[in-house]
């Protein structure tokens, strides 16, 4: 479906991700080893989107729009490539 195929799949943190891309989206599809784990409770129980993610050229900029708009970061520093989860 939309030309999607598998560019990885790896083991990280508690969990499995698998990502896929038509050329334009990394989608992660994330399967964590315990429903308890801290990640995996930031969005609740269940099924659910626990991140989306965009890339920006200027990372300190984007966060202060976020910041300017009352948006939270919940992510401490040090992801990969840059990567700012948001809430």
């Amino acid at each position: 479906m939309f030309e999607f195929h598998q560019v990885r799949t790896g083991r990280s943190r508690g969990h499995i991700s698998r990502h896929l891309t038509e050329g334009y989206i990394d989608l992660a599809l994330l399967v964590y080893d315990n429903e308890n784990d801290e990640q995996a409770k930031l969005v609740g129980e269940g099924p659910a989107t626990h991140h989306f993610g965009v890339e920006v050229d200027n990372r300190q900029g984007f966060i202060e729009k976020i910041e300017a708009n009352d948006g939270v970061l919940r992510s401490k520093a040090g992801f990969e490539h840059g990567q700012v989860p948001l809430a």
